[in-house]
């Protein structure tokens, strides 16, 4: 009986191709798959991270809400630059103001959905 060892040739080929071409390939993949990818080597997170963080995502009531995605970038600034769409699911004054700190060199558009009664406005 033949045992069959997984081939690491195709990764080592990828990492090869022109980054058109890889992130071609990768935008026929879905979000875990990217996922996946970016944490098999340093060189394919350089590769992944300007796709899988494109656009991102706040989900209020969760530790993925406006807060949370500071303290992420915080921890990870280098990620601000692959950012072009921010999709807000709340509107939370002090973690929006620190998110407006934050220099964001590729933002195109930020969206801020909002549901319910708007804060108090203090002036």
């Amino acid at each position: 009986m033949a045992i069959i060892m997984p081939s690491t040739r195709g990764h080592a080929y990828f990492l090869r191709l022109p980054l058109e071409i890889q992130w071609w390939i990768l935008r026929y993949l879905g979000i875990r798959d990217q996922a996946s990818l970016s944490q098999s080597c340093r060189r394919a997170q350089g590769i992944v991270e300007p796709l899988l963080y494109r656009r991102i995502f706040t989900r209020a009531g969760t530790d993925h809400d406006t807060s949370g995605l500071v303290e992420f970038l915080l921890k990870r600034p280098y990620i601000a630059g692959a950012v072009r769409f921010l999709v807000l699911d709340e509107f939370h004054p002090v973690a929006y103001r620190q998110l407006m700190s934050i220099r964001f060199p590729n933002l195109e558009s930020i969206t801020v959905q909002h549901g319910g009664e708007p804060p108090e406005h203090r002036g």
